[in-house]
């Protein structure tokens, strides 16, 4: 047996992943038989910014059938009927990360076990998981208008318009919600692009400089120049329609803790073509697309809306159709938004 265990934590940067030895396997499968509401199917899988469950891959269609259970699940997303028997699984399985079988992104000459990522998902585990929420066309609008569209949010990109004229996508959230390739394998730079390119958007890999370590505000926003975006203000020609307007997040760099940093980006959208109701939508890594914070409330203002841990705000951007968005294959390693394969994480 091959059971792989993936820790859903990361928005742009691949999530930790690691196998289970044998004995580890046939503790889990015993307490999946004995309770099997602690399981969570795909299709009924929701998504949010932060810490959102364990997912469990069997590795093996014969030990799928053999034990009745899906291929690919997850615990512990605040969305089962036996939560807390689930964190008390998921609680086990990450004391054993990395003990036997592991990946991890390198820093040049470092590879392996980090007690720092445990220790933060050991904590994320013991505070529980709050219940889950769960090719666009495309409105031609002015800063301006949008602006009256969205007075009530008097702060931000609202308050602060530079007159261009940038593209609304529609709000299509089912082409990337399939519970198969296309959502597990676009995280949210290729959201935020819309573009659909199968493996892990990674800013700066499209331009040739990949982002730089740590992820800063200020290394993000110079691998999105890289990638042909431009800063807010910067008004883009008409030929560079569609012109999505992007917002870049990041979780800061913790000295003590550097698997704790992460970057994530939103894309301003319309209701529909009919319904001209204007609000930030978003894909949290392999997770279904929402246009929900981490309160469950609609992003009118992405600096105000509640974004967990990724707390500091790195602006406004244009991001034109000769825009170059590039990645790394899911799995191929764990620095799928900054690392090469080998080399060396939504």
């Amino acid at each position: 047996m091959t059971i792989t265990v993936t820790a859903l934590i990361f928005s742009g940067r691949q999530n930790p992943a690691w196998v289970l030895a044998a004995n580890e396997e046939k503790a889990l499968l015993q307490d999946l038989a004995a309770t099997p509401g602690v399981v969570q199917r795909i299709g009924d899988m929701g998504g949010g910014l932060g810490y959102a469950g364990l997912q469990i891959d069997l590795g093996s269609e014969t030990l799928a059938a053999e034990t009745g259970l899906p291929a690919r699940f997850f615990i512990h997303t605040g969305q089962t009927l036996h939560e807390d028997k689930a964190q008390q699984i998921a609680a086990r399985l990450a004391g054993v990360m990395f003990d036997h079988v592991y990946s991890w992104e390198t820093y040049g000459d470092t590879s392996g076990p980090d007690a720092g990522l445990r220790s933060l998902l050991l904590d994320e585990i013991g505070q529980g998981v709050a219940r889950g929420l769960n090719a666009s066309s495309s409105i031609t609008i002015t800063e301006d208008t949008l602006a009256g569209h969205q007075s009530t949010e008097p702060r931000g990109m609202i308050a602060e318009s530079r007159g261009c004229t940038v593209e609304s996508g529609e709000y299509k959230p089912g082409f990337w919600n399939d519970a198969g390739i296309i959502q597990y394998n676009n995280n949210c730079y290729c959201y935020a692009a819309n573009r659909r390119i199968d493996k892990f958007g990674q800013p700066g890999k499209g331009g040739g400089r990949p982002v730089a370590r740590p992820f800063t505000v200020e290394n993000v926003r110079a691998a999105l120049l890289t990638d042909g975006l431009k800063p807010f203000g910067t008004c883009l020609p008409a030929a560079e329609s569609p012109r999505y307007l992007v917002a870049m997040v990041v979780a800061p760099f913790r000295p003590n803790d550097p698997r704790y940093n992460d970057y994530h980006f939103y894309r301003n959208s319309v209701q529909s073509l009919s319904n001209q109701i204007y609000f930030w939508s978003h894909k949290m890594g392999q997770f279904p697309v929402t246009n929900l914070d981490k309160d469950g409330r609609i992003i009118a203002n992405v600096e105000r809306a509640n974004r967990d841990k990724y707390t500091l705000f790195g602006g406004y951007y244009y991001l034109p159709r000769s825009a170059r968005i590039a990645g790394n294959p899911p799995g191929a390693d764990f620095g799928g938004s900054g690392g090469e394969p080998g080399g060396g994480t939504g």
